[in-house]
């Protein structure tokens, strides 16, 4: 089974025809218990209207408002808990042998199966000088992903003459 992992910020405007266009690939009838598109909860009906054939399934999991990102993934390294829930729980449930992250998660380096992963953006390489792409600890995160994305994906889509 191939999961595609689709959060919340593949959906949003800028990086939706670029999901579509994955989505389409897999959407044939030939395909359809072979391939799952994961989707946060409340994108399920949204995202309906690209797939045809392929199945569509929930991948998220709700905490309180209060636990943040931040503070969960202190827990989980106190606790030593060595997965992501949302997506290592689906790739469990479901069997997925090959994931596809079109935007992958910051944590990408914890999911446990074969992946193919983007990145659309190098813009912190490009212009580190900018607070939007480098500023923050943005510039290190950013390169973190990149060079986990390179060194641990079996296959890395690139969406941008610049990232080529």
């Amino acid at each position: 089974m191939i999961g595609i992992f689709l959060d919340p910020s593949s959906l949003d405007v800028s990086k939706i025809k670029y999901s579509q266009k994955l989505i389409s690939i897999f959407d044939e009838e030939k395909l359809q218990n072979k391939v799952i598109v994961f989707v946060y909860r409340k994108d399920i009906e949204f995202i309906k209207q690209y797939v045809k054939f392929i199945q569509i399934r929930p991948f998220d999991f709700h905490l309180p408002k209060k636990i943040t990102t931040k503070l969960f993934r202190k827990a989980r390294e106190k606790l030593n808990i060595t997965y992501n829930t949302n997506f290592n729980a689906a790739i469990e449930k479901y069997k997925i042998i090959f994931g596809i992250f079109p935007t992958p998660p910051k944590d990408i380096d914890l999911i446990k199966i074969p992946y193919a992963a983007s990145f659309q953006s190098l813009g912190h390489r490009l212009n580190p000088e900018l607070i939007e792409t480098a500023g923050n600890g943005l510039w290190q995160s950013r390169e973190n992903s990149y060079r986990t994305i390179c060194n641990n994906s079996n296959l890395i889509l690139i969406d941008s003459h610049t990232g080529k």
